[in-house]
């Protein structure tokens, strides 16, 4: 099985580099702006996602840094504004919330608590703050 990089370009003249096994994404994927930064990159195992990915500005601040297990996000999720200033961790297991969450503004803690996530049906519950 040899692993085949594949390289195209989006729309936006952004640029995608893909690799692949056995026609299923496998391996490192990365997308890049333009001007040649680095927007993304995360990793496939057999067509799902595995392990970290972290998306960039065009100025090269992290922007997203999630983590995933068999597709799903599973870990620590954190997102940052474009300014750098953090928005959000969240704990995900399994592909749904489930544990510490902390929301900021303008780089201030203004929520946290344990997320409730009770069935497959309803909205993420954030202490009582639906998010759907």
């Amino acid at each position: 099985m040899k692993d085949v990089e594949h390289t195209q370009k989006l729309f936006n003249d952004m640029k995608q580099v893909t690799t692949y096994r056995d026609g299923k994404k496998h391996g490192k994927e990365t997308y890049w702006y333009p001007i040649g930064q680095k927007a993304s990159e995360c990793f496939y195992i057999d067509n799902k996602l595995e392990g970290e990915l972290t998306a960039w500005t065009e100025f090269g601040l992290v922007i997203q840094q999630d983590n995933y297990k068999s597709g799903l996000l599973h870990g620590l999720s954190r997102v940052w504004n474009e300014e750098g200033q953090l928005e959000s961790e969240i704990m995900f297991k399994h592909g749904k919330p489930s544990g510490k969450f902390t929301f900021y503004e303008n780089g201030v803690k203004v929520k946290e608590g344990v997320a409730d996530y009770s069935n497959d049906d309803s909205p993420y519950n954030f202490d009582n703050e639906t998010v759907n």
